[in-house]
């Protein structure tokens, strides 16, 4: 043995004794690599230096099996990486000694970079890097330090093409890249069964190839996956393009961009298939530009239950493959069959596109969701620009759905009963959504902020929102809606309709048959028909009825009030006060003296950046609607849930002081 080993295998020992004084006999070694060389074991032996190989295997073993390197323990051993650069895996696949190929971990240890550079394992495109047994569940580390470690250029025959870390494992990945890797089944990158953390580190252009199974960057089938502060970029799987959580597993992702990667099928950024529990994406995650062929461009989701808090998801896409648009993609940000998916604080969904239904989000299949504080803009489908809701019950409050766009129905959102969903919408935003249905697939359509359909009963809920400027584009007679085109049951309840349009019913209409709407406290102002079929209301066909009640509708800015005047089972009556505008002829004429569109407060925490629903305020002791002895069975607090008097006023706003616009007094934008 030479004077190097010598002093090596000394200064080990003396560590180990001096530890066994400290803190008992169960420390672990330290075995500090200090070669960047890779080969065989006959070739490694004797060198006078410690090889990562040779370092692995004492580990396993627990002695020095190998002289060059000190002795493992077993037990909480910890090896050090001391030399910058690139160490390149040699030796045949499908070894579990670590002998050669992939490096296989039988036993608990920290792998740390204490050089003063990077270090780069390189698979050499023959075998993962790191493998396991899975009779033997460890718990392992790799930690990159200030300077990173890399792992490169793996390859796995079924599952984990850089990394595999066998079930009950647990596994910390921390200031650490795996890139250009590559596997035929699950997690080209990772495949994980245990709770694993990843912090601080980069999966990219990472491939899973063959099969139905998934993740192009990780896999995780068991376990909690917990992903904070890092990049998932450019991967590509069969499902879950960038991350692919299933079966036992549960994924946390914290503060983490996962973006421009591809899914064959469904999940182009992350895929949850049928987690037994539930999953978490939040705290400013931002999952954008990701893409998928069938569903799912940003997320998809199969049963169970995901929480989405400070959440972006943004620029995602379906159906497209080389360039060719797939008539059969649904949820361009995210898709959920069945279970429950809550959006929470500061989500984000903006700008993502399916050539099917849910430009945003779609959701379908004995499912539930609910919107909160979130928004969603300038996402584009054929059905459900925003959202598409199809045997879903749902809830939206204190959310933005702004800019949405479906070629077909439901610029902001699609609601498709089947079995007696229910949506309630309240103190929500809807402005400027389009459905612009053209001549071509869709013969009939309409809903520019919300359109209702379907076979089986259902019923929508709306109360203390704002619909403006929302449209439905086209010149057919089959076109209704501007902002709502309602079906089945509906009630709208202390709600501000301003400045949308449609060929037919400005602001509410329909072409066949409603069982009952009921409209109680709304203010209609400005809404316009381009048909000239009622600027604010307008049907056709038959209905069960519509029930207009406390309303204000003025200023049809083209069209009548209501059209037809006269239908069997529309009533809006004396409890109603109509300015400017024709039909509707039981209503009371009067001015009721509005103001601008504002935000004249409101209660809750309001929209994300843009505050509370707006309102027009009355704005003049004379108005027509203030404390209307007409009025009957009034919302108990107005839109901005301000009490209302015994004597109510009409529309979406009560009066408890009077707001002059000095340049809007004469109701015109400038003196």
């Amino acid at each position: 043995m030479n004077k190097l080993r010598d002093i090596r295998t000394l200064s080990a020992a003396l560590g180990y004794l001096l530890a066994c004084l400290v803190t008992g006999p169960a420390v672990g070694a330290v075995l500090v690599v200090d070669s960047l060389l890779d080969d065989s074991m006959a070739n490694l032996a004797g060198n006078d230096t410690c090889e990562l190989r040779e370092a692995v295997r004492n580990i396993n073993a627990g002695s020095a099996l190998h002289e060059d390197c000190p002795a493992g323990n077993g037990v909480d051993d910890e090896i050090l990486l001391s030399i910058a650069g690139t160490i390149v895996l040699v030796g045949a696949a499908e070894e579990n000694a670590a002998a050669s190929g992939d490096l296989d971990l039988l036993e608990d240890v920290v792998i740390r970079n204490s050089s003063d550079g990077e270090v780069t394992i390189d698979g050499g495109g023959n075998d993962r890097i790191f493998g396991g047994s899975v009779f033997n569940p460890i718990d392992w580390s790799i930690e990159g330090g200030e300077h990173g470690i890399v792992l490169q250029n793996g390859v796995g025959g079924f599952a984990g093409g850089c990394i595999e870390s066998v079930r009950d494992s647990t596994l910390t990945l921390d200031s650490v890249t795996v890139t250009g890797c590559e596997v035929g089944f699950d997690g080209a990158g990772l495949n994980t069964g245990g709770d694993t953390l990843i912090i601080n580190s980069v999966f990219s252009n990472n491939l899973q190839t063959e099969g139905n199974n998934g993740g192009g960057g990780i896999k995780a089938f068991a376990g909690t996956l917990e992903i904070r502060d890092s990049v998932i970029a450019g991967n590509e799987g069969f499902r879950g393009g960038g991350v692919q959580v299933a079966q036992e597993a549960n994924l946390i992702l914290d503060n983490s961009l996962v973006t421009d990667n591809h899914a064959r099928e469904s999940g182009g950024g992350v895929d949850l298939y049928f987690p037994e529990n539930p999953s978490e994406i939040r705290n400013g995650s931002r999952i954008e530009g990701n893409s998928a062929v069938v569903e799912g461009g940003g997320v998809a989701m199969l049963g169970n239950y995901t929480v989405l808090s400070e959440l972006l998801v943004e620029h995602s896409d379906i159906g497209r493959l080389d360039g060719a648009n797939q008539t059969e993609g649904q949820g361009g940000g995210l898709a959920a069959i069945g279970g429950k998916i809550v959006l929470g604080e500061g989500t984000q969904v903006v700008g993502n596109q399916a050539d099917g239904s849910g430009g945003g989000i779609s959701m379908r299949g004995d499912a539930e969701i609910e919107v909160r504080r979130t928004v969603l803009a300038q996402n584009h489908a054929s059905r459900g620009g925003g959202i598409y809701l199809y045997q879903t019950n749902g809830l939206i409050e204190d959310s933005l759905l702004v800019g949405n766009l479906a070629d077909g129905s439901g610029g902001g959102l699609s609601f498709q009963v089947d079995k007696g969903e229910t949506l309630t919408v309240q103190r929500t935003i809807w402005r400027t959504n389009q459905a612009a249905v053209y001549a071509g697939e869709f013969t009939s359509g309409g809903g520019g902020a919300i359109h209702v359909d379907g076979f089986g009963s259902g019923q929508l809920d709306v109360s203390e929102s704002e619909f403006s400027g929302n449209q439905v584009l086209g010149d057919s007679s089959s076109y209704y809606g501007g902002a709502i085109r309602p079906a089945h049951d509906v009630s709208i309840r202390n709600s501000t309709f301003s400045g949308n349009s449609a060929p037919n019913g400005g602001a509410v209409g329909w072409n066949n048959g409603p069982n009952n709407i009921i409209v109680n406290n709304a203010t209609f102002y400005a809404n316009a028909s381009t048909n000239d079929q009622g600027a604010q209301i307008g049907s056709a066909g038959t209905i069960g009825s519509l029930q207009v009640t406390n309303s204000i509708l003025v200023f049809a800015a083209q069209g009548q009030h209501c059209y037809p005047d006269t239908h069997t089972g529309i009533q809006v009556d004396q409890t109603n006060v109509k300015w400017q505008g024709g039909n509707c002829d039981q209503a009371v004429e009067g001015d009721p003296m509005l103001g601008p569109l504002a935000d004249n407060g409101g209660t809750g925490p309001g929209a994300p950046d843009v505050g509370y629903p707006q309102t027009h305020a009355i704005i003049d002791e004379n108005s027509a609607a203030l404390d209307n002895p007409l009025t009957v069975d009034c919302e108990p607090a107005d839109q901005r849930g301000v009490l209302r008097n015994d004597v109510c006023d009409q529309g979406a706003y009560e009066a408890v002081e009077f707001i002059v616009d000095e340049v809007f007094k004469d109701r015109f934008e400038s003196n």
